[in-house]
């Protein structure tokens, strides 16, 4: 394009690839791998990386491979997309899925504490194949990745995401809390609740459905039971105290003993 006496000077050549870059008309390869953004800006500014560099034209797509991933990303991310064009639309719904590899990661990294986070693994990984993905990919080959990442949405993602940001994780917490602080009890009473919550904590499917709902009601009887035990013992406690209080005080050894040694020796009653 350089070529006399009708070519154009190098800047200008920069100018029209850039804009037809930035346009969605052209892709810029360096290793077989397509540039964008910064790196594209300093390949076209540097001219010792111009022999490295491929131009071919942008693929086109169909305008129903375009509302296809659209539809996608409605569905997937609950909210239309900010792109129109399709190579644009096809870097936010990259961008996207990144964003919800970092959160769910996050997530995962809890399941010490929750263990049934343990489910979002592999859907973690699949995403992270998905997002790394050429742009190209998501409007020719997405067809099946997508089905299978709405299914992971519908059945695994939203409900957990659902269950760590409202009351069920509360009643979850407070649940794992009351089975550690409440434990010497349950040899005593309410063995079988016990059971029942510590089970339901240990399903992996436990943030599905109403199973918390079942929980805070087995955890609120067996408080109510706790506390009825928990009265009765204290009552009988301190008849048993009373009872050998009046023995000690009636006790004419504890009379001969100073004033000093008895309120010491009472001491332990109060």
């Amino acid at each position: 394009f350089e070529r006399k006496p009708y070519g154009w000077y190098l800047a200008a050549i920069q100018c029209t690839l850039a804009k037809l870059s930035a346009r969605g008309r052209v892709e810029v390869r360096q290793d077989g791998n397509a540039l964008e953004g910064p790196p594209l800006a300093d390949a076209l500014t540097n001219t010792r990386l111009h022999p490295n560099l491929i131009l071919a034209p942008e693929e086109q797509f169909t305008p129903s491979q375009n509302r296809g991933l659209k539809d996608f990303y409605n569905e997937f991310f609950d909210k239309p997309p900010a792109s129109e064009e399709a190579k644009d639309l096809a870097t936010e719904t990259k961008a996207g899925l990144q964003a919800q590899v970092d959160k769910l990661s996050i997530l995962v990294r809890d399941s010490h504490n929750y263990p049934f986070l343990k489910a979002l693994t592999p859907v973690v990984e699949n995403l992270r194949a998905v997002a790394g993905k050429t742009y190209t990919w998501y409007l020719t080959d997405f067809g099946d990745d997508a089905d299978e990442l709405l299914d992971a949405k519908e059945n695994v993602i939203s409900p957990m995401l659902s269950f760590m940001s409202g009351g069920q994780r509360t009643i979850y917490d407070e649940a794992r809390d009351f089975l550690k602080d409440q434990g010497a009890n349950f040899q005593s009473t309410g063995y079988d609740e016990a059971l029942q919550i510590r089970q339901t904590l240990e399903d992996p499917n436990c943030y599905r459905g109403d199973h918390m709902r079942r929980v805070k009601s087995l955890m609120e009887g067996l408080q109510s039971q706790i506390d009825t035990a928990l009265a009765g013992a204290k009552e009988t406690a301190i008849d048993s105290l009373v009872e050998l209080h009046g023995r000690l005080v009636n006790d004419e050894r504890f009379s001969r003993l100073s004033s000093i040694n008895q309120q010491h020796v009472l001491e332990s009653f109060r």
